[in-house]
C-alpha cells in the first residue's frame, strides 16, 4: 500500500472493546500488509524497553486465537489513526 514506510505500519490492530471481564467476548481488528500473520495472546508483565529498564516481559496465555491468519491490507484514511512516539 502506498505510503507505508516502516515495519510498524505492516501490522496494525486493536481490540474491541478495549477492556472485558472474564467470560466476555473481545474482537481483534487487524490490518496486515503481509500475506499471513501469527496471532497469540500474552500477558504483558513489563513493557519498558528503555536503557536500564527491565525490558519487555510477557507471558503466553493459551487461547482459541492462537494461530496463523491471512493478512488483509484494509485501507485507513488520513485522520482515522494516530502515531504516538515510543519515548513518551
Amino acid at each position: 500500500m502506498a505510503g507505508l514506510t516502516t515495519d510498524r505500519e505492516r501490522l496494525v490492530g486493536y481490540a474491541d472493546p478495549w477492556s472485558v471481564a472474564p467470560g466476555e467476548t473481545v474482537a481483534f481488528m487487524v490490518r496486515c500488509t503481509e500475506a499471513r500473520y501469527l496471532a497469540s495472546i500474552v500477558q504483558l508483565i513489563h513493557g519498558d524497553t528503555r536503557p536500564h529498564a527491565p525490558g519487555l516481559k510477557e507471558r503466553p496465555v493459551p487461547s482459541d486465537i492462537d494461530g496463523e491468519y491471512p493478512g488483509t491490507a484494509w485501507p485507513y484514511p488520513a485522520g482515522s489513526h494516530v502515531i504516538v512516539r515510543a519515548d513518551l
